[in-house]
């Protein structure tokens, strides 16, 4: 959960700069916005998986898979075009959302 907790977060506090550095400075708090609706829409995305076919831990897994590999196209987008990133920050944030919701509830309901 830590580790998910802490990209969560490096994210939020990296991708502006970064954002600025390719040259989009002016699009960068609307990009960013887009990690948050994703993350909004991977916890239900996920949850629906996780209730339909009862794999938690290998749904969760996948998800990070995916994100790890989001995370790396979006290094290799090219500067200056803020549709891609758009798009792929989106994703990223719907498969690195999905566990950063789904295990803080875990948690929180294992200790209720």
């Amino acid at each position: 959960m830590g580790g998910v907790k802490g990209t969560v977060y490096g994210l939020l506090l990296w991708m502006p700069i970064y954002l600025q550095e390719k040259g989009l400075k002016s699009e960068a708090p609307f990009i960013c916005s887009m990690n948050e609706i994703g993350t909004f829409a991977g916890g239900i995305l996920l949850g629906m998986v996780i209730d339909k076919f009862k794999m938690k831990a290998a749904s969760i897994v996948g998800s990070l898979a995916v994100s790890s590999l989001i995370m790396l196209i979006i290094q290799i987008l090219p500067a200056g075009k803020a549709a891609p990133y758009f798009l792929f920050v989106f994703l990223g944030g719907v498969s690195l959302g999905g566990p950063y919701i789904l295990l803080g509830g875990a948690i929180a309901i294992d200790l209720a």
